[in-house]
């Protein structure tokens, strides 16, 4: 029977060359969007520098850890395949990408039945845009998403095809190979050199990309989970020792972590005995100050946009903005937030995260300078509220979002103010992408316990 495809909706395509910076740079965009919050001062370089450090690899857009193999089975598959080149192989992989979405939302839809039992489906990447007419994928491809943690992980290595951008504008199937299999000679156009790509995965399920498929699921088998977690143990280590992410990855077999949505790896015993066993528990504490000290920017942001618009209005509103400054005081009561803020050493922060820019650290200083008048009674509004924290927060602002910025006394900024109201930030701490981690061990966990 000839294999029947969903074709993904034609685009046109090209190749633009990107540096590293740059790709770095859409790669923190992305995180930021991936978190449902627009950075406006900034807080995220911290989020980055302790997550990158302690979670190589990851990103807040991973779900589930099996995505790791099917890409890799993917391109594996595709460079078995005749007629793919260079200039077809994003179509033709776009096609094998909705293969694999059509056998995920195959076997979602019985477990998400009323009285359905079944796998743990949750995290199908591009589900929504998935049930358009015609089916699509999503705009940052699986691959993508998963790709610097095939690099970071040992699941992909070249030594010219470097990033995702090469390998596609180099493409040639003969020249892509899992490691452990000798190069086949039957393709054509074979040329005998060294390979450009190889990808380290275990061998694909025999009806990979067939129309006949048994099913496809998030469970990792048994040897895909010692897979992982030998990858993961493979990690390049730091000044401390190991990674936090490979000793969470050894120990999580016994320990799983707790699959509460509100933890932070500092609430979770299999990141805080991670953190001990990788000697960076004094790193770990570090972090969790340092988000809390990021709590507070945010809201202090928030706050401040609607101070200005207060001050600035040329009339009354009936009920002035208070949202966030409710939040600010609420927080600003809260001992536990306050003190961990307090107890963060700016110094060991910048050690830590060198990349937080001047403006920043300045902003940092301020904020803390303040929660310690607060902490001697004084009211978080007055602290606040005034042009001294008005004049160091635009700064940072202006810095990053230019003529976007809200916080700017123009004509310009308070356009950028209309309908600012309770949903337009977000406030928080900082959890570095351990929602998405806890995932990947979890998944991790329950392979690790199959034959």
């Amino acid at each position: 029977m000839a294999r029947k495809t969903l074709r993904a909706e034609a685009v046109p395509f090209g190749w633009v060359e990107i540096s590293d910076a740059a790709l770095q740079r859409l790669r923190r965009e992305l995180e930021q969007k991936g978190q449902g919050v627009v950075d406006e001062m900034g807080v995220l370089a911290i989020h980055t520098g302790y997550a990158d450090h302690f979670f190589p690899g990851t990103s807040v857009l991973q779900t589930r850890a099996r995505y790791l193999f099917f890409v890799c089975w993917n391109f594996l598959w595709l460079a078995r395949q005749r007629g793919i080149t260079a200039a077809n192989l994003a179509k033709r992989k776009d096609e094998a990408d909705l293969w694999v979405t059509r056998n995920l939302v195959a076997t979602q839809k019985p477990a998400a039945s009323p009285g359905g039992t079944g796998p743990d489906m949750q995290g199908i990447i591009g589900v929504n845009v998935f049930y358009e007419k015609p089916p699509r994928l999503p705009a940052q491809r699986v691959d993508f998403v998963y790709w610097t943690a095939l690099r970071r992980w040992g699941f992909y290595r070249s030594r010219t095809a470097y990033d995702r951008a090469q390998l596609f504008r180099r493409w040639r199937g003969a020249a892509i190979g899992r490691v452990g299999e000798a190069v086949d000679e039957g393709q054509d156009d074979t040329i005998r050199a060294e390979r450009l790509a190889e990808f380290m995965v275990p061998t694909a399920p025999t009806d990979w990309q067939k129309e006949e498929c048994s099913g496809l699921t998030f469970e990792l088998t048994g040897p895909e989970a010692r897979w992982l977690q030998e990858r993961l143990l493979s990690l390049d280590e730091v000044a401390e020792g190991p990674r936090l992410l490979a000793k969470a990855a050894e120990l999580c077999a016994q320990t799983p972590p707790r699959m509460d949505p509100d933890a932070r790896p500092w609430d979770d015993p299999l990141a805080v005995e991670a953190a001990r066993a990788a000697r960076q528990s004094d790193r770990l504490e570090r972090a969790r100050q340092a988000s809390a000290l990021a709590y507070y920017v945010r809201a202090i942001y928030g706050a401040l946009v609607e101070w200005v618009v207060e001050v600035t209005a040329r009339t009354h509103r009936d009920v002035p903005l208070r949202h966030y400054r409710d939040r600010l005081a609420d927080l600003a009561g809260n001992r536990s937030v306050r003190d961990a803020s307090l107890a963060m050493s700016l110094p060991d922060l910048y050690t830590d995260v060198p990349r937080i820019p001047s403006r920043l650290r300045r902003a940092l200083e301020h904020v803390q300078g303040g929660l310690r008048r607060i902490a001697q009674g004084e009211d978080a509004e007055a602290v606040f509220m005034n042009e001294d924290t008005h004049r160091l927060f635009e700064a940072v602002e202006r810095d990053r979002k230019g003529a976007r910025a809200r916080l700017t006394r123009t004509d310009q900024g308070a356009a950028r103010r209309v309908g600012f109201g309770p949903d337009t930030v977000g406030v928080y701490d900082l959890d570095y992408r351990w929602g998405r981690v806890r995932s990947l061990l979890w998944d991790l966990h329950r392979g690790l316990a199959r034959p």
